[in-house]
């Protein structure tokens, strides 16, 4: 077994399968991902319609374990400066899936929606954070697929705090995306 193959994202199960499904059934060329991780070396490779994975991490620890790691399609990206960590690609479009998991999550979303190509989706995770709320309404459509998991404990939160999809054209396909909406 290679290092990458026990590599999984840092999320539910039934997460990680939400998002399988959902790059099946969009078969996207080109993926955004804020905030990169285990996701960054699990997907692209896994997945032939993808030819583009560009992955954006702040953390330069993160960065230096994921760099060896990646495959090919990925372009993975250090902005270690948290102010420039979204806004940079204001002017960059065209992207099939967006995947939001990392730092200023309603700034990317805002961005997201101008870059999105028009029949693109963008992926909240951890979509059930109070403090994502106003990502909520940037897009015209959205779906909550999974809810998330019920509180650890008072003052902690969730552990796995959900999977929303967010498009703007109302033709976007949405047969075969797996929904586990169960507490």
């Amino acid at each position: 077994m290679s290092a990458n193959e026990a590599v999984r994202p840092m999320m539910a199960d039934c997460e990680i399968e939400i998002v399988n499904s959902l790059l099946l059934s969009q078969q996207p060329r080109r993926v955004l991902e804020w905030g990169a991780g285990f996701s960054t070396v699990y997907w692209p490779e896994r997945f032939p319609s993808i030819l583009t994975w560009k992955a954006i991490e702040h953390d330069e620890k993160v960065y230096k374990d994921l760099v060896q790691r990646v495959g090919s399609k990925v372009s993975l990206e250090l902005w270690p400066r948290r102010d420039y960590y979204w806004p940079l690609l204001e002017c960059v479009g065209g992207w099939d899936l967006i995947l939001v998991d990392g730092l200023f999550r309603q700034a990317c979303m805002v961005v997201a929606h101008q870059i999105l190509q028009p029949r693109g989706i963008v992926v909240l995770h951890d979509a059930g954070r109070e403090e994502y709320s106003p990502a909520w309404g940037v897009f015209p459509f959205n779906e909550v697929l999974y809810r998330g998991e019920l509180p650890v404990s008072l003052g902690r939160g969730y552990r796995h705090r959900g999977i929303a999809v967010f498009w703007r054209d109302k033709n976007v396909r949405r047969e075969g995306w797996l929904r586990n909406h169960q507490l």
